[in-house]
């Protein structure tokens, strides 16, 4: 009798630490999904300022060559 109802109790413990467990995996794997797409989303943003940044880089160069061509034909 008494071993069998350690026995029970021992059982319960562990299907509720597995429970617990279960539970722990499927947040982390949402707060996994979360941090993966917003990653995600600033790769993307990255990419585009760096886009913008090359434009605009370009842009102040053909402003110099410009002023450049400008101030020789004074």
């Amino acid at each position: 009798g008494s071993v069998v109802g350690k026995e029970d109790a021992l059982d319960s413990t562990i299907a509720d630490i597995t429970k617990q467990i279960s539970a722990s995996d499927a947040r982390l794997a949402l707060r996994r999904q979360r941090y993966e797409a917003q990653f995600l989303q600033m790769e993307k943003m990255i990419s585009q300022l760096q886009g913008q940044g090359a434009f605009l880089a370009s842009q102040i160069v053909g402003f110099q060559n410009m002023a450049a061509g400008n101030a020789n034909r004074r």
